[in-house]
């Protein structure tokens, strides 16, 4: 009877459909049970860490915003960065020029802040970007800007987006990691949250969760498992560093709403390794 069966074209194709999600959906399976392992340890790992991670907050350490163009919720990000429990840091913001409409608004932010309240950061600068690259990034010229003039006594770089709106702790813990033995940069991963009912923010939604998955227990794209920090999934499934205090919140499109971590890189790791910014 099943050699029968098999003699019709639609059965042999229901089969090939049976034994292709097999391998598909057993292997993804076991990697998502052994991922949420992984985050439920190193999650109680992360929390039983918090006295210890206060004292990472007196590393001298900096902040580096590149900005080109008014994101909308710019005001917030300054707002977000204000409010850090961090005791030695400072921000440097990188406008692409005066005339960008992020200028002002940057100015005037920083300005009210300090005027309304007590910045956690000890020191704000403001600055153009002094030379336009004949090739490559604008975005990577203000990098190179702020990378050649670092404070003597900065340890840590932290990287933030002009959509990033950060918990008060996301400069404590992503420094924190980065500090930790064998470290040199911390980073997070994408997470897609699907905007209303959309069919296309739902697939990518589920198909980045899968991707997630794997990127942990492969080492893809430099997700080190061996340091990977456990994160409530809503905010930065993937993240090396603390993704519930990193929350990046960007519309990608107009049915996804994209959140990723930020990226700390140690000072040593910057002076010892040859680093190239396209």
């Amino acid at each position: 009877m099943i050699f029968s069966a098999l003699s019709d074209p639609a059965s042999v194709l229901g089969w090939w459909l049976v034994v292709f999600l097999l391998v598909a959906i057993v292997p993804q399976g076991i990697l998502t049970a052994w991922f949420v392992q992984l985050m439920r340890s190193k999650s109680q790992a992360y929390a039983a860490r918090v006295g210890i991670r206060e004292q990472s907050a007196g590393v001298p350490a900096e902040v580096v915003l590149c900005l080109r163009g008014c994101d909308p919720t710019l005001k917030q990000v300054f707002e977000s960065l204000a409010r850090q429990r961090y005791n030695h840091w400072r921000l440097r913001v990188v406008v692409d020029s005066k005339t960008d409409p992020a200028w002002p608004v940057a100015t005037a932010t920083v300005a009210q802040l300090t005027k309304d309240q007590r910045p956690s950061w000890r020191e704000v600068t403001i600055e153009p970007l002094a030379q336009r690259p004949t090739e490559g990034s604008l975005k990577c010229a203000s990098l190179r800007q702020v990378l050649q003039t670092l404070d003597p006594q900065t340890q840590v770089v932290a990287l933030i987006d002009a959509d990033c709106i950060v918990s008060d702790q996301w400069l404590l813990s992503l420094v924190d990691e980065c500090l930790q033995p064998g470290v040199g940069a911390v980073s997070g991963n994408r997470w897609y949250e699907p905007v209303g009912n959309s069919l296309t923010g739902t697939v990518r939604a589920i198909w980045n969760a899968g991707a997630i998955v794997q990127m942990t227990a492969f080492g893809i794209l430099g997700v080190d498992r061996s340091r990977f920090v456990g994160m409530h999934s809503k905010h930065a499934a993937g993240s090396m560093c603390c993704g519930r205090l990193c929350v990046k919140t960007r519309r990608s499109s107009p049915h996804l709403r994209k959140r990723v971590g930020g990226i700390a890189l140690c000072r040593l790791c910057l002076q010892s390794t040859r680093m190239t910014l396209f």
